[in-house]
């Protein structure tokens, strides 16, 4: 909350007590959170610490006592995203990733793997339902529109191709900081141009 999406300035804390650490704070706009078995937790472990650092990264069951989950509703009542109390809530010290106050750095591992898984989900999409919708509408007797749609399946062919590039060096380890950000603006951008020739 109040952070927009500067997800650095977390407020939300915990703090080793023993075996455990003690969460106390909110989330806001957790994807799936009515629905979670587990939680991706991120939580300031050293309120001191500059902003990106000092946070940890914690696994945290759904069913923990402590956890309030609100539905977020959107204008037609779906909720996708919920807010989420944490209140004196206990996490096992074994459900911390990594090192403590190091989490900022397993959460951009996360995310570029999540980004990846994403967008390969996506470019299949795109590729399986738009361009075959996008092939059975249009007038493939017309040569500009056939050398379009031709030069499209070779940019959706490459999309696929840098996804799946992006989940294996994702596996290995050797993915960059930005490939799945990369691929995302591709994505974006091919997408436009679809639905412009599509228009």
């Amino acid at each position: 909350p109040e952070a927009g999406s500067d997800l650095a300035s977390l407020r939300t804390t915990a703090r080793r007590e023993g075996d455990t650490y003690v969460v106390n704070g909110q989330k806001l706009w957790a994807s799936g959170g009515a629905h979670a078995d587990w939680c991706l937790l991120l939580a300031r472990t050293d309120p001191n610490a500059p902003k990106r650092k000092g946070i940890s990264y914690f696994l945290l069951d759904m069913t923990s006592p402590g956890i309030d989950v609100r539905p977020i509703r959107n204008a037609v009542g779906d909720s996708h995203f919920c807010e989420i109390f944490l209140n004196d809530v206990r996490i096992p010290a074994a459900n911390l990733v990594g090192a403590e106050n190091a989490g900022w750095q397993v959460a951009q591992a996360t995310l570029g793997a999540e980004r990846g898984m994403t967008m390969l989900e996506l470019a299949e999409r795109l590729a399986n339902a738009g361009f075959r919708w996008l092939v059975e509408s249009s007038p493939l007797d017309d040569p500009i529109v056939a050398d379009r749609l031709a030069q499209l399946e070779i940019e959706l062919t490459g999309l696929r191709g840098l996804c799946r590039d992006v989940v294996d060096v994702s596996e290995t380890d050797t993915a960059g900081p930005a490939d799945a950000s990369v691929v995302k603006l591709y994505y974006s951008e091919l997408l436009q141009r679809m639905t412009d020739f599509a228009t």
